[in-house]
């Protein structure tokens, strides 16, 4: 004679536990913003994005000498590394470019 089990009734996950991922899904999750992050910190942690040159176009051999004199201290730098206020002209002042209007 063969015996049958009975299966017990599966309670249905609520409507919150459905909308959360999976384990596997924040494992993955975790996992990529670990990579990304090693990622971000050997780039910048590398010469690979550093300045190696400062090429100037377009303006006088005065102006393109103080250009490249300004620039000096951050050849090398990683720009991942580079604060944006590292770039301030002799005199301390940050400087604008200067506006140009196209007239049609």
């Amino acid at each position: 004679m063969t015996q049958r089990a009975l299966s017990l009734p599966r309670r249905r996950p609520s409507a919150l536990l459905r909308l959360l991922p999976s384990g596997r899904a924040l494992l993955v999750a975790t996992a990529l913003v670990l990579i990304a992050a090693g990622l971000y910190g050997l780039a910048r942690g590398t010469s690979m994005f550093a300045v190696r040159t400062v090429e100037v176009q377009g303006a006088s051999p005065a102006l393109a000498a103080q250009v490249r004199a300004a620039l000096r201290p951050v050849e090398g730098t990683n720009l991942l590394a580079l604060k944006a206020g590292a770039i301030v002209p002799p005199s301390g002042r940050p400087t604008r470019a200067p506006r140009r209007v196209l007239e049609s």
